[in-house]
């Protein structure tokens, strides 16, 4: 049974918000510490997981294979990204 186009949309926006909050909040944080040395901590995953998220479920057709770009403009996801990939190479060169 498929859900009203109106239903399928709540979810959507819901994750849009919170996704679109989390990312400017992320951004706002990256400027702080680079402009005014004033240091923030940033959401790691939250803000892109929630954009990719709500792309994925959005009833329009075509967004969903732009659902990587929230994960590539939230500095949260990126810095976590570099972060893990960073302590991988750093692992392997420790055996």
């Amino acid at each position: 049974m498929a859900l009203p186009s109106s239903v399928a949309w709540i979810p959507v926006a819901l994750l849009g918000s919170f996704s679109t909050y989390v990312i400017s909040m992320n951004v706002a944080a990256v400027y702080l510490g680079l402009f005014r040395r004033e240091h923030h901590s940033l959401g790691p995953l939250l803000g892109g997981g929630a954009g990719a998220i709500a792309m994925l479920l959005c009833p329009l057709p075509g967004v969903r294979s732009w659902a990587w770009v929230p994960l590539v403009v939230d500095p949260g996801c990126l810095y976590a990204s570099l972060a893990f990939a960073y302590s991988l190479l750093t692992e392997s060169r420790r055996r």
